[in-house]
């Protein structure tokens, strides 16, 4: 598998290569994708041969992340401080400071896996203390993506981003969590931000 991604254009690091990933992505200020998988992995596979097949998504993740390919197979190499892997393929987005902010499970189509890795940028962001580029990133999301499932999440962290933005103002969760409220009632994320008129 690995071959076959060698000979693409998206570039990444192996799971001997971590630390020279993070190092690299500290240096670029971007966060880091690893991607965990398996040889026997038929999610992984499909994977290869269509979502990482995309010219948009190889494009995307080269502008937005240090890719790295985790064969969860290899016990010659350390492991990566995360949480437990129980399934692959399996997508965790650290910040590059090392931290875990984002965990997607099983085999995603391009628009779910660019909408899911979109929310994971922002989540890093936010990690980092940059409230703005997260509800640039999530703002968006929520105008152009193809995946509309993911609009409901997108405004759940729209909320808290515009929060952290401004000064922890909880009148800055309103207009983007009474929207998710409105529009997405079935979601989860919207019992989530069914909170507003809670008395502290």
């Amino acid at each position: 598998m690995q071959e076959l991604m060698k000979n693409r254009t998206t570039k990444y690091f192996t799971e001997s290569e971590v630390a020279k990933a993070f190092q690299i992505a500290k240096q670029k200020h971007i966060p880091v994708l690893t991607d965990f998988w398996a040889p026997n992995c038929k999610g992984c596979k499909k994977m290869e041969i269509t979502t990482y097949e995309k010219t948009e998504i190889r494009s995307y993740l080269d502008d937005y992340f240090v890719f790295v390919k985790y064969d969860i197979t290899n016990r010659n190499v350390p492991k990566i401080d995360c949480s437990p892997i129980l399934w692959t393929p399996t997508f965790i987005v650290f910040s590059n400071d090392g931290s875990e902010v984002r965990k997607i499970t099983g085999y995603l189509n391009d628009p779910q896996f660019e909408a899911k890795l979109e929310i994971g940028r922002a989540m890093a962001s936010l990690r980092k203390a940059q409230p703005n580029t997260a509800l640039e990133i999530l703002e968006s999301l929520i105008a152009t993506t193809a995946n509309k499932p993911s609009i409901p999440e997108a405004l759940y962290w729209a909320g808290v981003a515009s929060y952290f933005q401004n000064k922890r103002n909880a009148e800055s969760l309103v207009p983007y969590w009474e929207r998710l409220i409105q529009n997405y009632s079935e979601s989860i994320w919207a019992t989530k931000a069914d909170c507003l008129n809670v008395k502290l």
